[in-house]
């Protein structure tokens, strides 16, 4: 299993992903940096397997583990770090939201900071949809007719519409911005996936 830790510049991240894993990296590497990403392994601490090698003696004693990556800070507008292969990749993420004074002794909002974050997934979700699309139109063009070429856009539009209710404004942006052959294949994406909104993103 591989866990994705997201949050905001200076939202303590980093400082988890140490405990996590035992890594020492510098908190203040990503002040340079903002593209730079680790990645780790953490072991799950498991008392029945303690007691297990207690009584059966085992030459080597191995825990559960799971990869931990350690995305730079992201701030507005700057979401290259989510096109990571290995943040995209994740099965989960973990979003780290700074509940204590920064270093300049202002009061926290965990709230805003979340919004602001979710807000900077579903601009980047856009983006991905809207290259899909226009490799989508590219591969048409080209006389593609297999219907593999349809699943290039109906992927992301299955994400975007089921996983969260918010991610399906990003979905009426990408149809408005559309070409009509791109309108086409979101209009028979979303009527595959979910027959309901196809309403709404025609209006």
């Amino acid at each position: 299993m591989k866990i994705g830790l997201v949050g905001l510049s200076k939202s303590g991240k980093t400082s988890l992903f140490n405990l996590l894993t035992g890594a020492t990296v510098a908190t203040s590497s990503f002040g340079a940096s903002r593209g730079e990403m680790h990645a780790g392994v953490a072991r799950v601490p498991d008392e029945r397997v303690d007691r297990l090698s207690a009584l059966f003696k085992p030459k080597k004693t191995t825990f559960a583990t799971f990869e931990v990556v350690d995305l730079a800070g992201i701030s507005k507008g700057e979401r290259e770090g989510l096109d990571a292969k290995e943040f995209r990749n994740a099965d989960a993420l973990l979003h780290v939201v700074r509940a204590f004074a920064d270093a300049t002794g202002a009061a926290p909002n965990p709230k805003g900071d979340i919004a602001d974050l979710e807000t900077e997934l579903i601009l980047a979700d856009l983006e991905v949809v809207e290259r899909r699309l226009e490799r989508l139109e590219a591969s048409i063009k080209k006389k593609r007719t297999d219907p593999d070429v349809k699943e290039l856009v109906r992927g992301d539009v299955r994400l975007m519409v089921i996983r969260q209710p918010e991610l399906k404004a990003a979905v009426v942006s990408a149809y408005r911005r559309a070409s009509k052959l791109g309108k086409a294949f979101l209009e028979e994406s979303v009527q595959s996936i979910d027959p309901s909104f196809l309403a709404t993103l025609r209006g």
